[in-house]
């Protein structure tokens, strides 16, 4: 079975126009008519974060309490700047319709299945988060609240590190005061592990075009964090080194007590060892007064919190990946949102909406490649190899075609694994 990239592309060009064709055809956004009359929406404010919420109270302190633990495991491994932090807006939407019919005219293209949406802004950022879907949307939360919080607190913290740390901490996992960090990333594993594929060296120099620029950063990122816990205290030291000027080359050998190459030879031990698994974190108990209790909002207190601010002047896409789909990856905003209506700038739409469908074309051209490289393996009778790359296609794939294809695989091959031998 062959995944045809020509209509992988086309359907991403239908995907990609569906949330622009109004948006051309009027010249603005459609406005939203959320929330709707007799809708239920409280508020809680964090130490980092004011969560606005359609959700029960519960759910609510539940999502923030996550996201207050979020920001200490990250404070375990990268400082954060001290005194009162700027708080991130969050809004919960209970439904994906809701999320959609919001973020959609404010980021000028369809949110749908997205999860989260980080729409940034000179006034702050806020986070819009689908909350039909919990453990997709937490993973998309995560991930783009890393980004923030890693910029926050370290601005030079170069491409490798911020992309490690946000596919690092998509794998967040937090029940309570139980927190976990380090799942396995199979489609990674299996990109990393071929001969020659990680290079240190070029690693820690890499930009956004840099070929294997997600796994080798998310290795390394883990070994650091993960595999040698005692080595996380060393990034901060890393990051001090590149922010007085060193080249990461010299940062690295400092910082990490080994040149690149023989780091890379340590980062490739461990993706082969025992120590390839998630760890318990011990964040600590939150203060008794971290979390406020909930407020209950007026419908027009509640629309008013949905004004989104304005972007930036020098806008940039949420997830640092080599393309525009990484999950919970924010595209570029266009135009200029007021409130949640958009004015829309149609040549400028218009180049980004190219942009962005090329960067989506390239990304599901790579998740069909390792479909197909699956597929190999299976034909070599590799079976748990074909195994551990379809389920993370069937899990994390961005394009829909290829995300089915690789579930229904997955059920082929654990047919084939317990089938009797001969």
């Amino acid at each position: 079975m062959k995944i045809k990239t020509s209509h992988l592309s086309t359907l991403l060009v239908l995907m990609g126009l569906a949330g622009s064709l109004l948006v051309l055809a009027t010249g603005a956004a459609a406005q939203a008519t959320l929330p709707q009359p007799g809708s239920t929406w409280i508020e809680v404010t964090t130490r980092h974060f004011v969560v606005v919420s359609e959700g029960t109270e519960g759910a609510t302190r539940e999502l923030a309490t996550d996201l207050e633990r979020m920001v200490q495991a990250l404070g375990q491994v990268i400082a954060q700047p001290g005194g009162t932090p700027e708080k991130t807006r969050v809004v919960l939407f209970s439904s994906a319709r809701a999320f959609e019919d919001t973020c959609t005219p404010a980021l000028g293209r369809s949110c749908a299945g997205l999860g989260a949406a980080l729409q940034q802004g000179a006034s702050g950022n806020t986070l819009l988060l689908d909350g039909s879907g919990a453990d997709g949307m937490r993973t998309a939360a995560y991930r783009e609240l890393t980004h923030i919080l890693v910029r926050r607190g370290s601005p030079s913290a170069p491409l490798w590190l911020d992309t490690g740390l946000v596919e690092l901490f998509g794998s967040l996992s937090i029940h309570g005061t139980d927190v976990k960090i380090g799942r396995p990333n199979p489609g990674h594993l299996a990109l990393v592990q071929a001969p020659g594929a990680l290079d240190v060296p070029t690693l820690l120099g890499a930009d956004r075009s840099s070929p294997g620029l997600v796994a080798g950063s998310w290795l390394l990122t883990h070994y650091l964090v993960v595999g040698k816990p005692d080595r996380s205290g060393q990034i901060s030291r890393y990051l001090a080194e590149v922010g007085s000027g060193r080249s990461p080359v010299e940062a690295c050998a400092t910082a990490f007590g080994a040149p690149p190459d023989a780091l890379g030879r340590e980062v490739l031990a461990h993706a082969q060892g025992p120590a390839m698994n998630e760890i318990q974190l011990t964040p600590g108990e939150l203060a008794a007064d971290t979390i406020s209790a909930p407020r209950g909002l007026s419908r027009t207190e509640a629309l008013g919190t949905l004004a989104l601010p304005a972007p930036a002047a020098t806008a940039v896409a949420a997830a640092p990946g080599p393309s525009a789909t990484a999950p919970g990856e924010t595209p570029p905003p266009t135009g200029t949102p007021t409130g949640v209506t958009a004015i829309i700038n149609t040549d400028l739409q218009e180049k980004q909406r190219k942009a962005f469908q090329e960067r989506a074309a390239a990304s599901s051209q790579k998740e069909a490649d390792l479909y197909n490289q699956a597929v190999g393996l299976y034909n070599r009778k590799d079976y748990a190899g074909a195994l551990r790359i379809a389920e993370d296609l069937a899990a994390n794939a961005n394009n829909a075609e290829v995300k089915a294809a690789a579930a229904s695989f997955v059920k082929r091959i654990r047919a084939k694994m317990a089938a009797p031998k001969p």
